[in-house]
């Protein structure tokens, strides 16, 4: 493997097999690092020769969704162990990857604002530094959902600047069509928002990241029917995922809690235990303990809410955030959350 990836001036090759019996089919398919031979990756799928060419896509969507998370965990490895991977700029803009990713983990702004300053100075060394502007905009996107900017607004118009100049620099790009998304959702317009998610999509159908946050947009716009769909894509393909599959999982609670679904609890826990950090997770959680009147479910999500982010209901409330497109599904969880004495974490009495 490691004379392959040499020869082939590759870092990762991905090798498998297929055996046949009868009418059944088994296919194993395994990543492996071509700098040492270390197996990254590894999985089995089966199925009917009948049904050979669904067979054929299904894998091939679930290899793909599966291995790039292992790569670029691979390369962040190598980096830290203070190796060059790519030039200095793209070096800079996995490293801000790197942050990012503690910053969500760790629910702590410092990284994010770590994130930030390496993203930017990628994009200083290097304006066709991509990745860059895909960490530069998650990171805006993130502290406006945290509530961890002092200044909404200014982080709102530099969201939609570096997403607007990503699209321009690379149209074909679907990460720039992601990040233009993640802007139009921000500053309101939420239908354009699911376009660029869409045709982010359409340039990438594998990529279970954004499929899963479109699921999450169609669930905002109350188009229950297609986030469901999507969201239950994304766990088929990625069932060990954990950014991507909890964001499907949250968009299962989301459609649950606005249909009065009593599976909402079982998707909202799946979802808090893919991303414990997330605290729009928590509050849809705290939302279902007020309106059932259930304290000891209350006092466990508010105290961890309180520690990952301890203005966010309050913020929300403040604010009227819409965790739902229209008033009357907003009103749901809103009002829940307006029967919580935010002093204290309790249902108010009476």
């Amino acid at each position: 493997i490691q004379d392959i990836a040499t020869e082939l001036g590759v870092h990762f090759v991905l090798e498998g097999s297929v055996r046949k019996a009868g009418n059944r089919v088994r296919i194993n398919a395994q990543l492996i690092d071509g700098q040492n031979g270390n197996h990254l990756w590894a999985e089995r799928f089966d199925g009917d020769v009948d049904e050979i060419f669904d067979l054929q896509d299904d894998v091939t969507h679930q290899v793909v969704s599966a291995t790039v998370p292992q790569i670029a965990e691979a390369q962040l490895a190598r980096l830290r162990r203070g190796e060059r991977i790519f030039d200095e700029a793209h070096d800079l803009a996995l490293q801000a990857r790197d942050d990012l990713d503690h910053a969500n983990s760790q629910s702590d702004p410092v990284f994010l604002a770590s994130c930030k300053e390496k993203a930017s100075r990628a994009i200083a060394l290097n304006d066709r530094c991509f990745p860059a502007y895909t960490s530069l905009c998650v990171a805006y996107w993130q502290e406006l959902l945290k509530f961890w900017t002092d200044d909404g607004a200014e982080t709102k118009r530099l969201l939609e600047q570096t997403a607007q100049h990503f699209v321009a620099l690379a149209p074909a790009n679907h990460s720039a069509h992601y990040c233009a998304g993640i802007a139009n959702m921000m500053v309101g317009r939420a239908e354009a928002g699911a376009q660029n998610m869409r045709h982010s999509l359409s340039l990438n159908p594998n990529d279970t990241l954004v499929m899963g946050l479109l699921s999450n947009v169609e669930a905002y716009l109350e188009h229950f029917s297609e986030a469901k769909s999507l969201a239950a894509q994304v766990i088929r393909r990625n069932p060990k995922g954990t950014y991507d599959t909890g964001t499907a999982y949250l968009s299962l609670a989301e459609a649950a809690y606005a249909e009065d679904d009593d599976n909402f609890r079982d998707f909202a826990e799946k979802a808090i235990q893919h991303h414990p950090t997330a605290p729009v997770r928590r509050a849809f959680m705290i939302a279902h303990a007020a309106r059932t009147g259930d304290g000891d479910l209350l006092r466990e999500h508010w105290r961890l809410l309180h520690q990952i982010s301890p203005r966010f209901i309050a913020n929300a409330l403040e604010t009227e955030h819409k965790f739902f497109a229209t008033a009357a599904t907003n009103e749901k969880i809103m009002n829940a959350l307006g029967k919580i004495d935010l002093a204290t974490g309790e249902l108010k009495s009476g």
